[in-house]
C-alpha cells in the first residue's frame, strides 16, 4: 500500500473512531443530563428513565432514605406549568420487600417548604402537585411510620417552562 493511501486510510480511521467515541459518550451521558428537558439526578440510584406517550412524559426516579431503611421508586407524570403533576410511589424495605408506610411529604425550594405542599400522615401511593413556576425543587418524604424521624428521602426535581417532549 502506498504512503498516500495509508495516510488517507489512517485519517479516515481516526475520524471514524472520534465520531464513534463521541456518539458513545452522548448515549452514555444522556440520561444523566436531562429527561424531557428536566434535570434529574439522584446519586444513590441508577440514572432516571423516561417515556413519552400522547404528549405526557413519565420520569422514573428513585431515592434511599438517609438511614438506608427505605427505598422509594417514583413515577413522575410530568405536566405543563399550572397543571397537576402526578407522583406514584413504590416503597421497599432494606430486604427489598414492598412496604406501605404512612408518611409525610412536601415540596421544598431553596430548603423552604413551598406553601400548601406539606401533607402529613399520608398512606396513598399517589400524590399530585401543581408547579406554578419553573425552578429547582426537592420532593421530601419524611416521618415514615415505624422509622426514625431523621430518616428522610430527598428527590431533586427540575421544573422547566417547556412542555414535555420526546427529546432527551
Amino acid at each position: 500500500m502506498s504512503v498516500e493511501k495509508s495516510s488517507h486510510f489512517l485519517k479516515n480511521y481516526v475520524l471514524s473512531g472520534i465520531a464513534a467515541a463521541a456518539l458513545i459518550g452522548l448515549l452514555i451521558a444522556a440520561p444523566y443530563y436531562s429527561v424531557n428537558n428536566l434535570l434529574l439526578v439522584q446519586a444513590q440510584t441508577p440514572p432516571p428513565s423516561s417515556t413519552t406517550t400522547g404528549g405526557t412524559a413519565n420520569a422514573t426516579l428513585g431515592g434511599v432514605s438517609t438511614e438506608g431503611n427505605v427505598e422509594v421508586f417514583v413515577n413522575w407524570t410530568v405536566a405543563d406549568i399550572g397543571q397537576p403533576n402526578t407522583f406514584s410511589f413504590m416503597f421497599r424495605d432494606p430486604d427489598d420487600n414492598p412496604i406501605s408506610p404512612i408518611y409525610s411529604i412536601e415540596l421544598q425550594q431553596n430548603n423552604q417548604t413551598v406553601p400548601g405542599t406539606l401533607r402529613e400522615e399520608q398512606n396513598s401511593p399517589e400524590q399530585e402537585y401543581t408547579f406554578n413556576q419553573t425552578g429547582s425543587y426537592t420532593l421530601v418524604i419524611h416521618d415514615m411510620q415505624d422509622r426514625s424521624a431523621t430518616d428522610v428521602i430527598n428527590i431533586p426535581l427540575q421544573v422547566n417552562a417547556t412542555s414535555p417532549s420526546s427529546n432527551r
